[in-house]
């Protein structure tokens, strides 16, 4: 074990290095900063780090959301650092929408040691404690960086990443207390780090009540799934889910309502059963008419209002909600069964539980009408 250097601005660059080694270890590859003097420990050491590519952004808020981009297309959070006061709060947008989004995002804001907090005056100082209320799945006021130790900076940065990319993905924020003076005081220490092997353990099967369920569900011949966003695991994973989904419903006959938002679309062919423009047809009574008996919810509530309106019309005996992170997303109150599973899981337990779609024909109307929009839109 490396001997740390005594408290004091040698110790806190250390102890910000041993953070960006353990970050990287844990795939975090990009760094976002918001440049400021207080934030100078953790930028200059974070962007000396071979690992981490660095981007610079002025404003706070264009910064944000692109550390939100950069979640949202790999599933691995951007470390996202600015100085202290209004800065991070400028960030707010952007954390808001990981959070709903299920977007990884880890925010490092730099703060006045404790001796500067409490209302006596000093610049750029606010109450950054807590800052974005009930949005991060892990909010932490750290010690100042130059008292504390790099095995427990090391520890700090794993935590934060496992709580970004868990179950409910999103926001993560760490406040850093950096005492004067902020320089380095030589060179900028670098810590060896190797990235670990991605996991490739795969999402866990489906328990007895839910294979049941989905035993249950397989016999319906009027089902349609509903497809919205996806929380963030990135544009690849996602993929793999659309194309689970889109394969699934297709063998039982079901058309998948996709939302713009989603990747269904794109994993969409000739013979398929995704309904690119269930906005526009469900605008008209011919298919607004038609009442689903199941309704099958994947990912976020769809952004589009007329599929919500057509649900709430009908009210379906069964809706059946899959998410693995267990939220609501419910906003026409019309769910009857939740399923805490990956649909790539419950996709496949459909697809190789099904002798066939129950209602050919049902699925052979949507995928007409859907054609006569496309090439009306087209």
């Amino acid at each position: 074990m490396t001997v740390a250097p005594p408290p004091g601005p040698a110790r806190a660059y250390a102890v910000i290095a041993a953070f960006a080694a353990e970050l990287v270890e844990r795939g975090v590859t990009e760094l976002v900063v918001s440049p400021g003097s207080r934030s100078t420990p953790l930028t200059v050491t974070l962007d000396a780090h071979p690992g981490l590519r660095t981007w610079i952004h002025l404003d706070e808020r264009v910064a944000g959301f692109f550390a939100l981009g950069q979640g949202r297309a790999t599933g691995r959070p951007a470390v996202l650092v600015c100085t202290s006061g209004t800065a991070a709060a400028n960030y707010l947008p952007a954390v808001i929408e990981a959070h709903h989004a299920g977007v990884p995002l880890v925010v490092c804001s730099a703060d006045r040691p404790p001796e500067l907090r409490g209302g006596w005056g000093s610049s750029q100082t606010i109450d950054q404690v807590g800052l974005y209320g009930p949005t991060t799945r892990w909010a932490v006021d750290l010690p100042v960086a130059g008292e504390w130790t790099p095995e427990a900076a090391r520890a700090t940065a794993a935590r934060a990443v496992a709580a970004a990319t868990g179950p409910d993905p999103g926001p993560v924020h760490l406040n850093w207390p950096l005492r004067e003076p902020l320089e380095p005081p030589g060179a900028v220490p670098v810590v060896d780090a190797r990235p670990r092997p991605a996991a490739t353990v795969g999402p866990p099967p489906l328990d007895e009540a839910t294979r049941r369920l989905c035993d249950e569900l397989v016999g319906v011949g009027r089902g349609v799934v509903v497809a919205g966003p996806s929380p963030g695991e990135g544009l690849a994973a996602e993929h793999r889910t659309a194309t689970a989904v889109v394969r699934a419903a297709a063998a039982v006959g079901w058309p998948v309502l996709a939302d713009p938002l989603t990747q269904m679309r794109g994993a969409a062919s000739d013979a398929d059963p995704v309904v690119a423009h269930a906005d526009l047809l469900l605008r008209h009574e011919a298919l607004a008419s038609l009442a689903p008996e199941l309704v099958v919810l994947v990912g976020h509530p769809p952004v589009t209002k007329p599929v919500r309106l057509w649900l709430e019309r009908h009210r379906p005996a069964r809706v059946v909600a899959v998410d693995p992170a267990r939220r609501w997303p419910d906003p026409s109150f019309t769910t009857t069964d939740r399923v805490g599973a990956h649909p790539r899981v419950v996709a496949a337990h459909l697809e190789a539980a099904t002798a066939g779609p129950a209602d050919p024909s049902w699925l052979a109307t949507w995928r007409r009408a859907d054609a006569v929009a496309a090439d009306v839109v087209v």
